[in-house]
């Protein structure tokens, strides 16, 4: 749930909704194809390579929106122990 991220910040550029519009739809479609693989309908290496493509359309999606940026554009935290 957002709210309870601390990260979370309402407000966001277009590019980030963009690109966050685009690893939602990534990770439902990795969902399906590991579904897909789990029930034996396709075999393992059509799942990687299906995800391989899909990764890399990822990847082409995030250098046209941040083409100098080497890194994500979520805020790096480093976990705090309780």
């Amino acid at each position: 749930m957002p709210f309870n991220d601390p990260n979370y910040h309402a407000f966001k550029s277009q590019e980030e909704i963009v690109l966050d519009g685009s690893l939602q739809e990534f990770a439902t479609k990795i969902g399906y194809i590991c579904s897909l693989e789990h029930g034996h309908k396709i075999e393992p290496l059509e799942a990687y390579k299906r995800v391989k493509e899909m990764y890399k359309q990822l990847k082409k999606v995030k250098k046209e929106i941040f083409p100098k940026l080497e890194v994500s554009p979520v805020v790096q935290t480093t976990p705090t122990n309780p």
